[in-house]
């Protein structure tokens, strides 16, 4: 999982544009490795994203290391608040299993 702190401190961003990826809209930036701080994307001198305007959510990035890309990641069907059904929840033990009750500090 990355966290946002964490990128955000480790780079410095470049605003690319706006453009609509699986039907939402989104912003591209730039994102420039600090020296300051270790990256997500330790070999790469610079990463693209593109950025769900809503929600935050990075929909795509793409590492470049030498101006060749080397990793990447998109996501292609999202869902947001969709209703789960309660029994999702609910931890059914067969009778074959030993339940401790544990009470940490």
């Amino acid at each position: 999982m990355l966290f946002p702190d964490s990128i955000l401190q480790a780079h410095v961003f470049e605003t690319l544009g706006e453009k609509t990826v699986s039907g939402r809209r989104a912003q591209e930036v730039k994102a420039i490795p600090t020296e300051a701080e270790p990256s997500c994307w330790p070999a790469a001198d610079e990463v693209r994203m593109v950025i769900d305007h809503e929600r935050g959510v990075i929909l795509s990035w793409v590492a470049y290391s030498d101006g060749s890309p080397y990793a990447g990641m998109d996501l292609h069907d999202m869902n947001f608040d969709q209703k789960l059904a309660e029994e999702l929840f609910v931890f059914t033990p067969s009778a074959a299993t030993r339940i401790r009750r544990f009470e940490g500090d």
